[in-house]
């Protein structure tokens, strides 16, 4: 259950940054 939590807290942030990334390549 906690690497679940950790997994959510890490992807979390990575979604903006995603698409950001995303938003600057294309």
């Amino acid at each position: 259950m906690n690497i679940d939590y950790t997994i959510t807290a890490l992807m979390f942030p990575a979604i903006p940054l995603t698409m950001s990334i995303y938003s600057n390549r294309f």
